[in-house]
């Protein structure tokens, strides 16, 4: 077995392990920032493969993908909470989509700072 693979499989144990404890024993608030994490990582990388897979670079990508996650999860999380009422969902959803439009202004930054060679 690679070590990659090895890498990912304990990553999975322990995710599966933190998984039961999360919804067998009650901690505050943690059974929503798990579910909350979950949107935006898979959105993440899926938007990010998505991305690579068009030729488009996947660190911009990964970024649009986590921003929609979590514009999602936080819409959810205003739909779920009843003390919220729906009144507060467009502000929730323009708050987050908005800082998405700063990502190619980021990227240029982090490209002057960072730059990276293509191989």
């Amino acid at each position: 077995m690679s070590r990659r693979l090895i890498i990912a499989l304990l990553c999975a144990l322990v995710g599966a392990a933190c998984t039961i404890h999360i919804f067998t024993v009650v901690i505050l608030g943690a059974q929503f920032g798990y579910t909350d994490d979950i949107i935006v990582v898979i959105c993440a990388l899926f938007v990010g493969r998505l991305f690579l897979i068009k030729g488009w670079q996947a660190d911009i990508g990964g970024a649009f993908g986590g921003g929609i996650g979590n514009t999602i999860s936080d819409d959810l999380g205003v739909i779920i909470d009843a003390s919220m009422g729906t009144s507060w969902l467009p502000g929730v959803t323009y708050g987050c989509l908005v800082p998405l439009l700063f990502i190619p202004l980021f990227t240029i930054i982090a490209d002057y700072l960072m730059p990276v060679e293509a191989k």
